[in-house]
C-alpha cells in the first residue's frame, strides 16, 4: 500500500471505532502514572504539554487534572467528543477549542510556534506511521515546539505484541487482520514496529535518550508489548 493510503485507512479505522465508542478509554495509562510519580512530579511538576495523538484524552485528562496546561493533536474527528465526555468527568469547564485540534493525517506541520511546549507525550501512536522517514519528519516537528531541555515521552509497538504476532505482513510494516469472531474482525491496521531497544534510540535520535523501557501487560489476548522512550531536547 502506499503511504497516504495506510494513513488514510488507520485514520477512518479510529473515525469508526472513537464514532462507535468501540474505544473509549475512560482512565490514564499506566506507564504514563509511572513516569509522572517517577520523575515529572519532581522534574517538572508545571508547564506546557502536547498530547500527540489524544485519543479518548484519557491522559490529558489526568495531566490536565495535575495542573499542567494541555493542548492536543488528533486525525479522527470523533475523538473530541470522547474527549468532553472524560474533561466533564473531571468536573473541567473551561473552554478546549484552539487547544484540542484535528489535523490531516498527512499532516506533518503543526500550528504552534517554535520552543512552546515543556513535555511532548505521544502514547500509542507514532507506530500507525507509514515509513521511518515519516517517524523522523513527525519527531523534527515536535522538536521545534518543544522548549530546550523539553522532554518526550513515546511508545512504539514490538513484534512480540499480540497484534504483531497476528500479522500478514512478516517486516517493518506489518498488518493486522483478524477473523470474523475477533472484537476487531472489522478493522485492519498497519503498524511499524520496532524490533529492539537499537532500533527504538537510532529512530529516536533527534533527542538525547534519558531512559528505555517497556510495558508487558498479558491478559486474554496475550502480550500489548510496547517500548518506551524518554528523550530530551538539547539543541
Amino acid at each position: 500500500m502506499k503511504n497516504k493510503e495506510i494513513l488514510k485507512i488507520n485514520k477512518d479505522n479510529y473515525e469508526k471505532m472513537y464514532k462507535n465508542k468501540k474505544i473509549f478509554l475512560r482512565y490514564p495509562d499506566n506507564w504514563l502514572i509511572g513516569f509522572y510519580n517517577s520523575y515529572l512530579k519532581k522534574n517538572l511538576p508545571t508547564g506546557k504539554v502536547l498530547d500527540y495523538g489524544f485519543g479518548s484524552g484519557n491522559n490529558s485528562t489526568y495531566l490536565i487534572g495535575r495542573g499542567y496546561d494541555v493542548c492536543g493533536v488528533e486525525v479522527a474527528e470523533s475523538s473530541l467528543n470522547l474527549l468532553k465526555q472524560n474533561l466533564k468527568d473531571i468536573n473541567f469547564k473551561n473552554d478546549i477549542s484552539g487547544k484540542f485540534l484535528i489535523v490531516s493525517p498527512d499532516n506533518i506541520t503543526l500550528p504552534f510556534t517554535d520552543n512552546y511546549f515543556d513535555f511532548i507525550l505521544s502514547t500509542q501512536v507514532l507506530y500507525f506511521l507509514p515509513t521511518e522517514k515519516h517517524i523522523k519528519k513527525i519527531c523534527q516537528e515536535l522538536k521545534r515546539v518543544l522548549k530546550p531541555n523539553g522532554i518526550v515521552f513515546f511508545t512504539m509497538i514490538s513484534p512480540k505484541n499480540y497484534f504483531i504476532k497476528n500479522s500478514k505482513i512478516k517486516n517493518k510494516i506489518r498488518q493486522t487482520e483478524f477473523g470474523a469472531n475477533h472484537r476487531l474482525a472489522d478493522i485492519k491496521q498497519s503498524y511499524y514496529v520496532v524490533k529492539n531497544k537499537a532500533e527504538l534510540k537510532e529512530l529516536f535520535s533527534d533527542f538525547k535518550c534519558l531512559s528505555m523501557g517497556y510495558f508487558d501487560i498479558r491478559i486474554m489476548e496475550g502480550s500489548n508489548f510496547h517500548w518506551i522512550f524518554v528523550g530530551q531536547k538539547i539543541n
